[in-house]
């Protein structure tokens, strides 16, 4: 289900919840997720399954973590939006101001690259998409 949200600077995002994109509206690049190859795990060596099923579980617990800090790291971008918003006229040439609107854009460009649904991807290479989706939607996470 697409959800429009706009920051304070009013560029409007267009945030889909499904694994495969996540689409600016006005993105002057644009970025596909790669596909997702599943492979069985009769497919891997006997040997490495017990590394695989300890990176895997390795990964989940990296993947809360990172929604954790990501949710964290976003509530500061709109903190940092506003006083954007606010002090612009004033400071646009101040030289100090020009790197707070340089870390404004790089902000939000690792807000864009989404990385959270990169590693649900990952996951998703080694269950298949509907074992991760049924997880997360049974966790609550969408």
């Amino acid at each position: 289900m697409p959800k429009t949200v706009t920051n304070f600077g009013g560029n409007a995002y267009t945030v889909t919840t499904d694994l495969h994109h996540q689409t600016r509206m006005n993105a002057r690049r644009g970025r596909t997720s790669p596909p997702i190859s599943f492979s069985p795990r009769a497919s891997l060596a006997t040997c490495s399954h017990s590394t695989v099923d300890g990176l895997l579980k390795d990964l989940k617990a990296y993947s809360r973590r990172l929604q954790a800090a990501l949710a964290s790291y976003q509530d500061e971008m709109h903190v940092l939006e506003r006083l954007y918003y606010k002090s612009k006229n004033q400071h646009r040439m101040a030289l100090f101001f020009k790197r707070v609107s340089e870390i404004r854009r790089y902000g939000w460009r690792l807000l864009e690259v989404n990385i959270s649904d990169y590693m649900r991807l990952l996951r998703a290479s080694f269950y298949g998409v509907t074992v991760v989706q049924r997880c997360d939607i049974l966790l609550g996470s969408e």
